[in-house]
């Protein structure tokens, strides 16, 4: 079976500026955003990229 290919938008702009609102969340400024969605694919799906 073929694997489902997935490509993960997404919008900088609102994270980076929804991150710096709250300074709680500064820490995730340097969030690896690849290794993140990865840890959401199933068995039957591939991360081509993500396009920040």
């Amino acid at each position: 079976m073929e694997k489902q290919k997935v490509i993960v938008y997404v919008d900088g702009f609102n994270f980076y500026y929804g991150l710096k609102s709250d300074r709680r969340w500064k820490r995730y400024y340097w969030l690896d955003l690849v290794s993140l969605f990865e840890k959401f694919m199933r068995p039957d799906q591939e991360l081509l990229k993500v396009k920040y």
